[in-house]
């Protein structure tokens, strides 16, 4: 897998946690742990563990904080994984860790919809057998329409 492809998975599962992961406190973490299941907070833990270090690269670090004081940002997110993608250039021996832990467990995909919006018409196409989970928990929106296909 090459740095911008990483820096992309990575990102994509992080930061949904990542505001809690550098801010947060204990309740916090056992929330997150309670509404995202465990399994997978704990391998965002992990995975944080692992790119503390990049905290170091004062770029990593300021695109990290811009992003954790605007985390709806698309922008801001997008200068995160290409912070990261610099940082992964920089220290390649840290990917194979990475690497591991994006690879192992679950397929997890969130959508989120927030107030009052609503999101139609959704098909997932699984490319891994094995089971899957939905969960939905929408308030004051609408999911319609949801298709999966293995």
């Amino acid at each position: 897998m090459n740095f911008n492809e990483l820096a992309a998975k990575v990102t994509a599962f992080i930061t949904p946690f990542l505001p809690y992961l550098i801010i947060g406190g204990e309740s916090m973490a056992k929330e997150l742990g309670q509404q995202f299941g465990q399994t997978i907070f704990t391998k965002a833990q992990l995975l944080w563990s692992k790119l503390k270090n990049a905290l170091d690269d004062s770029v990593f670090k300021n695109a990290t904080m811009a992003f954790v004081e605007n985390p709806q940002s698309t922008s801001f997110q997008l200068a995160l994984a290409t912070a990261l993608v610099s940082y992964l250039e920089k220290h390649p021996g840290e990917t194979t860790q990475i690497e591991s832990l994006m690879a192992e467990g679950e397929i997890i995909q969130f959508i989120l919809v927030e107030r009052e919006g609503e999101v139609d018409n959704i098909l997932q196409e699984l490319k891994k057998t094995g089971g899957r989970q939905v969960q939905s928990g929408v308030v004051r929106g609408k999911v319609g329409n949801f298709t999966q296909k293995q």
